[in-house]
Formats: C-alpha cells, structure tokens, sequence
C-alpha cells in the first residue's frame, strides 16, 4: 500500500497536513488516483463526488 492510500484512512487530525502540503491540482490528481483504484476517499473536503 501507498502511503497516501493509508494517510487517507488516518483519523481527523491526520486529514489536515496532507490538504496542506498538496496544491489543489496535486489533490485533485490524488483524489481522482484513489478513486480509480476503488479506495475509500473519507476526505469531503476535496469535494470530488459529483452531484
């Protein structure tokens, strides 16, 4: 496993580096990597599910 699929998994407080390290293109890229691979993506901050 990637460390960004069990970063995704951490609990709330493990959420907010990682929005803060990525460039909203680079979280985009992450979000749309993860759900293409079927992993959960708990992160709503990304706002990525479509409507």
């Amino acid at each position: 496993m990637s460390v960004k699929g069990k970063r995704g998994r951490e609990k709330g407080a493990r959420k907010k580096p990682l929005t803060l390290t990525l460039s909203p293109a680079q979280t985009l890229r992450v979000a749309c990597l993860l759900k293409r691979r079927g992993t959960p993506f708990p992160q709503t901050k990304f706002r990525v599910e479509k409507p």
